[in-house]
């Protein structure tokens, strides 16, 4: 049976290329803003790691500020992170006293590290932190 095609059926197809078009770009868009989203809950999640890390070698006994940031450096190079400052507090972390808090804040600007909108966020800080009780 040969079916000829109506008048109405090109237009419902004309119709849907019409829909297509419009709504393409806005999905396109939500897309890429997930994927930002998510990669910028991972850097965030990086940093606490590296933070964390860090952390754990300065309350280690005869630690200094030197080998926190090469431990911290070492785990975002791994993970390619591009870093902007590494803060420990105190700095002296061998005129610390026992029981004193030690604090690594780890910073990574989340320009240098997005996929698709670099320029968009311009000079958002990310941080990650982490705190421990000097125990030696």
């Amino acid at each position: 049976m040969l079916v000829i095609p109506s008048k109405s059926n090109k237009q419902r197809r004309g119709a849907a290329v019409v829909e297509l078009a419009v709504s393409l770009p806005a999905i396109t868009v939500v897309l890429f803003g997930i994927l930002e989203i998510s990669n910028s809950v991972a850097l965030r999640k990086s940093l606490v790691v590296a933070a964390y890390e860090g952390s754990l070698v300065a309350i280690l006994p005869g630690a200094t500020t030197a080998d926190v940031q090469s431990e911290v450096t070492q785990i975002v190079s791994d993970r390619g992170i591009n870093l902007s400052q590494i803060n420990v507090t105190p700095a002296d972390l061998a005129a610390a006293p026992k029981g004193s808090f030690i604090t690594v804040d780890v910073v990574a600007e989340y320009d240098d590290n997005c996929f698709v909108f670099s320029g968009l966020f311009n000079s958002v800080p990310l941080h990650g932190t982490a705190t421990f009780v000097k125990e030696f």
